[in-house]
Parts: structure tokens; C-alpha cells; sequence
């Protein structure tokens, strides 16, 4: 037993490890097994599960919270008001711990064993796995991915906000900020970009960036100036989004590259989770006009074909009703089953996108003062034509409202732009259908 009010990890930490083996027994034949036995198989500490749990705790105590003024939670109190489930201690003559105290509590045990086993305090970062030496103390690993990194901010940034006012939130509040530095001044590529993982004291991988660590560092860097109002992180995720649609997505075909420079694309759901995250941060704390177009479309050209099947609950009503291509199952009361992998090998070209346009070309290129977009509009669009640098920062915006339908040739002038490589994106209606590179001599 852990007593949360008394609980210190210096006093001997009590942990929930990676992996354990269940002996389980028959009780009487046709009622479930009863575990009888359980042993440690696996005893490290892993940063993704830890927060993982943190983030139900943290969450199903704010559900219960009996002191909360929010007006969705007002069911939730009747739950947890002594019927059917015990309220929180000192609310109603209740004086044994209720459900809020028992969340309450796993959260701070949660957060100070994260601390003490995860969290470099001289390096100012969480590190992926821990373990114990003979003696009980923590030994801290060298490494942190991008994700776990990331996803960090995101999770104590909750804790925080469930214990303001306590020390704890202080605790929690420095080692958000601690965090996003060490991610500016270690994870970010000079070239663009962010690295997949890096070496406590030694510096980052070089393997091939891949979309889960950026799509995940950029949500980190929204989640952040969220939680901080820093301006700066801000225009750093910005940045750092248009660098990502630049380098990653294929608007003519509607996908992300799974890994950068790699045309063969692996889809887990784990990337597409993240991704999900991170365009949805991009829409409604980045203000990206394009990110929920772009997730609609790669939703439907990649999430749904890896949709296995499909029943009542997500709107089937036999065979293939809703034409997507994903069977209905009978009498399944479960909406989907996603695929554990799915693979796409992308073919560059443009293609027509949403029977807008056609005969996109942007001509010369390399060039010297002056680049061409010429496009073929089916019908009266708005077209923007977006300039960045190669680390995603936006250079310069040509917006053309309301062109006529049929062919439109848009001139930009580069006179003002020094010599070396850029990336050209045009969009219609707010919806990417060309990201080129740009080479000015």
C-alpha cells in the first residue's frame, strides 16, 4: 500500500514497472479465472507509459471533482456523491477516501516517481526508461525521443492544472519550461526540422527524420505556448509546421511521408495518432488555414483504407453503404478495426485535386528574378501562392481572390529574396495542391 500523504520516493520508491506475468487459476468452470500469482518480468520504468497513466489520473480527478463549477460536470457529481460511488472524503459525512482522493492521490505518487526516475535535473529533461540499482536508488537512462519529449509538456501541462496552488504545481510548472529549452537547444536540426532522439550529454541521432518525432515536437511546441502565451514558441511551431507540409506532404496525392526522403510510406497507428494531434493543434492553436483541409483529405486517402471493417456505430447499414470500401461486419458493436501497418509507395506529380484545377506549372525554376505559377481553374477559386525558407519560416504571401475560371498565370517577383533554395507552395480555396522547392541563382 502507498498512503499519497506521506508518500516521498527518497524514502524508498514504489513504482508501476514495464511488464508483468499473471498465474491465473479456474474458480469454478465457466466464471472467468481468478489471478493468484503475479511476478515482475520487466522491472525498468518507461517515461510513455508513466505519463500515460498520469494523464487517465489526472483526467478521471477532474471528472470527480466535487468542488468544480463547470457545468459539464455536473452529472458527474451526482456519480460521485456518496450513490452509487463513494464521494470525496469530507463531502457528505464521508470519511473513508472516495474515488477523487484515490485519482488524487496516484496522480501525486505518479508525478513525484516521474520526477525521481525520469527527470534529468541537471540537463533540464525527461529521459525515456529508469531502473533501480541494489541499493533502491534510481538509475536515470541517457535517451529521449522526440515523443516522449513532447508529450511530456502535454501531459503535465494537465497535472498542472489540477494542482495549482500546491507545490507540486511548481514542481510541474519549471519542469514544463525546463523541457521545451532543452527540446529548442537539442532537438532542432540547423537544416530544419527536429531529430528523432537525443543522447543526454552527447547530442541527437542522425538517422532519418521521421513524421512522428516532428508531427509530435510541433504539437510539444503548440501545447507550450499554450500552457507559457510565449509569442515565441508560437512562431517557432508555425515555422516549424510549414517546414513539416513542406517536406512531408504530397498534396497531388493526398499523403505524408512516413520518414524524410523515403517515397516507400509505412502508416502505423501510432504516426497517424500523432499526426491527427498535431493538425488539429496546427487548426485551432496554430491558425494554420490549411491543416484542417489537409486532414480530411489524408483521412480519407490513408485512415479509411486502413479501416478494416466497420459496423452500426459508424454509420454502416449493410454491405458498403457509405462507399468508402470498407465492409460492414453484422452484429459487430464496435465502430472499426484499424490495421497495425499499412504501407504506400508514392508517385510525385500533379495531379488534379478536388476538380479544381489542372496544368499546374511553376516555370523558371531555377530562376533569377521573377518565378511563374500557372494553373487551370474549373471554376472561379482563391489561389495563394506561399514563399518559405527551408526551415519553414514564411518569406512572403501573393494572394489572388475570386480568379475567373480557366487558365490564371500568377508572376512573383524575387527581386528582394537573396540567392539559395526556398519552397513554393500554392493553394486553392486554402488547400495545398503544389509544394515545390524553389531554387533562386
Amino acid at each position: 500500500m502507498v498512503d499519497p500523504s506521506t508518500y516521498d520516493p527518497a524514502n524508498g520508491i514504489q513504482y508501476f514497472p514495464t511488464k508483468i506475468a499473471v498465474t491465473e487459476s479456474t474458480v469454478i468452470s465457466g466464471l472467468p479465472p481468478q489471478a493468484t500469482a503475479f511476478s515482475v518480468t520487466d522491472p525498468t520504468s518507461q517515461l510513455f507509459d508513466q505519463i500515460s497513466y498520469l494523464l487517465a489520473t489526472t483526467s478521471f480527478k477532474n471528472m470527480m471533482e466535487p468542488n468544480n463549477t463547470d457545468a459539464d460536470h455536473y452529472a458527474y457529481k451526482e456519480v460521485f456523491d456518496g450513490y452509487p460511488f463513494p464521494s470525496a472524503m469530507g463531502v457528505n459525512s464521508a470519511t473513508a477516501p472516495g474515488p477523487y482522493d484515490l485519482m488524487k492521490g496516484t496522480s501525486k505518487v505518479l508525478f513525484l516517481n516521474l520526477m525521481a526516475m525520469h527527470y534529468n535535473s541537471t540537463e533540464g529533461t525527461f529521459v525515456n526508461t529508469s531502473s533501480l540499482d541494489g541499493s533502491g536508488q534510481a538509475v536515470l537512462g541517457t535517451k529521449i525521443s522526440a515523443e516522449n519529449a513532447s508529450y511530456i509538456i502535454l501531459f503535465l501541462t494537465k497535472f498542472s492544472q489540477e494542482f495549482v496552488g500546491t507545490p507540486l504545481q511548481t514542481m510541474a510548472d519549471n519542469a514544463i519550461n525546463s523541457q521545451i529549452d532543452y527540446i529548442l537547444a537539442n532537438f532542432k536540426d540547423p537544416n530544419g526540422g527536429y531529430y528523432n532522439e537525443v543522447t543526454v550529454g552527447s547530442g541527437p541521432t542522425s538517422t532519418a527524420k521521421t513524421l512522428a518525432a516532428n508531427a509530435a515536437i510541433i504539437k510539444g511546441l503548440y501545447n507550450g505556448y499554450e500552457f507559457t502565451g510565449n509569442a515565441t514558441l508560437l512562431i517557432e511551431a508555425n515555422n516549424s509546421y510549414n517546414y513539416l507540409i513542406n517536406n512531408f506532404y504530397i498534396p497531388s496525392e493526398y499523403v505524408f511521408k512516413s520518414e524524410f526522403g523515403n517515397q516507400t510510406v509505412t502508416y502505423t497507428p501510432w504516426n497517424m495518432a500523432i499526426l491527427s494531434g498535431l493538425l488539429r493543434d496546427a487548426s485551432l492553436i496554430g491558425g494554420q488555414p490549411d491543416a484542417s483541409a489537409i486532414y480530411t483529405r489524408v483521412f480519407k486517402t490513408v485512415f479509411n483504407k486502413m479501416i478494416l471493417c466497420e459496423a452500426e456505430a459508424s454509420g454502416e447499414s449493410g454491405s458498403d453503404s457509405d462507399g468508402d470500401g470498407v465492409p460492414y461486419i453484422m452484429g459487430s458493436n464496435k465502430p472499426y478495426v484499424f490495421a497495425e501497418k499499412g504501407t504506400y509507395q508514392i508517385v510525385l506529380g500533379i495531379e488534379e485535386q478536388n476538380n479544381l484545377i489542372s496544368n499546374l506549372k511553376i516555370y523558371p525554376n531555377p530562376t533569377t528574378e521573377l518565378v511563374n505559377v500557372s494553373i487551370n481553374l474549373s471554376e472561379d477559386a482563391n489561389v495563394n501562392v506561399n514563399i518559405y525558407a527551408i526551415n519553414g519560416e514564411l518569406i512572403s504571401t501573393i494572394s489572388n481572390t475570386n480568379l475567373s475560371q480557366g487558365n490564371q498565370i500568377i508572376s512573383i517577383d524575387l527581386n528582394k529574396l537573396t540567392a539559395g533554395s526556398y519552397f513554393i507552395k500554392t493553394l486553392v480555396n486554402n488547400e495545398p495542391v503544389s509544394i515545390e522547392k524553389l531554387i533562386i541563382k
